[in-house]
């Protein structure tokens, strides 16, 4: 009974997979005037993925393949969702590593901005995780050695909760919407799991491209059978003008970056509308790159040594101000696959075939093809 109803549980999470990404596919076909009509390769497209899946459908390939050109690596969404995460991502393990006042516990202080408190279920803590009494709290606000702070939920992702506070003229901490940062305020709108950081500040490069936001590259990591590890595909997150986000849900758009840093020539928002100009950027008749890309490559690849039970997951990485990367966060439970296949690439890059039959020799929990 146990057994079946674990199968039961499955299937369902398969099947509402399969229609959220299918209304996805219809929003970015029409969006981008994708016609409903087989594409060119599509057929051959979907006899490699109907071993995957013997239900799946052309959308993916006909949405991608616009961007990656006729690839058969072009990963439908729902595979990624149904097959790639339960093997690759364990969502068991998702609530520990996703927890970002837990990264201290993973990686190595220096890879990380300054946090000046942390609230875990409900209790409060110093950077160094010890316990704050509520009565020193408003003291420890007023005592933060900078002008500009960022307030984040610990437990979730895609830019949710998120605000940053400046300090005014009778030192208050004041957000845009001239809320006082105090900690009635922070029990009404946090409750608990969260924390308060410096706002990191950027290369100077990369905020060209939007100063008031921390322009953060989203890199895909992978560690292979024999525990090396392989560099899947990038993307710079780029704010809209004035927005504190980069977030491709809040505003913001984009780029892929090819395995020197270079810039692609186009953005893209979350549905795939290109864009050649944003935020007054020129990007297909100029060149950009990303500084010290070799640096940043090697530090994804650091990182992902500490996060022992994922074998991919998606770093979100800042640039300081001598242009070296940090660490913002984890993403273990919101890979967002569409971001890389957007810019370019196939989401599993040249590793997708093996990947996948990583993901088929341990797929086990009801079978391996999915039929629903």
């Amino acid at each position: 009974m146990k057994e079946l109803l674990r199968k039961l549980l499955r299937g369902w999470r398969i099947y509402k997979n399969r229609r959220t990404y299918y209304r996805l596919y219809d929003q970015m076909m029409e969006k981008n005037s994708i016609p409903q009509k087989c594409a060119d390769g599509e057929k051959e497209w979907l006899q490699i993925w109907h071993s995957y899946d013997e239900n799946i459908k052309p959308y993916a390939y006909r949405v991608f393949s616009r961007y990656v050109g006729n690839n058969m690596d072009i990963l439908p969404l729902e595979v990624f969702a149904n097959v790639v995460e339960p093997v690759m991502m364990p969502q068991k393990f998702v609530g520990y590593y996703g927890d970002k006042n837990m990264l201290p516990r993973l990686v190595e202080r220096g890879y990380l901005p300054t946090t000046y408190l942390r609230n875990i279920n409900g209790t409060y803590y110093t950077d160094k995780y010890e316990v704050i009494q509520e009565d020193n709290l408003s003291q420890l606000l007023v005592k933060i050695p900078v002008s500009s702070i960022i307030v984040k939920p610990s437990l979730e992702g895609s830019g949710r909760g998120v605000d940053m506070f400046y300090r005014n003229d009778t030192n208050e901490w004041i957000n845009q919407r001239q809320n006082r940062l105090t900690l009635d305020y922070l029990k009404q709108t946090y409750k608990k799991n969260y924390l308060i950081q410096e706002k990191a500040a950027q290369s100077n490069y990369l905020a060209q491209f939007n100063s008031t936001s921390v322009n953060t590259i989203r890199m895909a990591v992978y560690r292979n059978e024999k525990n090396d590890v392989e560099i899947l595909g990038a993307v710079l997150r780029i704010g809209a003008s004035g927005s504190i986000m980069d977030n491709a849900h809040q505003g913001g758009v984009f780029c892929g970056i090819d395995d020197n840093g270079v810039l692609n020539k186009y953005v893209c928002n979350y549905l795939g509308v290109k864009y050649e100009i944003f935020n007054d950027i020129d990007f297909a008749n100029n060149i950009y790159k990303i500084p010290n890309y070799e640096q940043v490559k090697l530090f994804a690849t650091n990182v992902i040594k500490t996060v022992l039970h994922h074998n991919i997951i998606a770093l979100d990485i800042y640039m300081d101000v001598d242009d070296c990367p940090k660490l913002i966060e984890l993403n273990v439970g919101s890979f967002s696959a569409w971001l890389f296949q957007f810019a370019g690439n196939p989401t599993l890059g040249k590793y997708t075939q093996e990947i996948m039959e990583r993901c088929r020799n341990n797929y086990t929990i009801g079978g391996f093809t999915i039929n629903i």
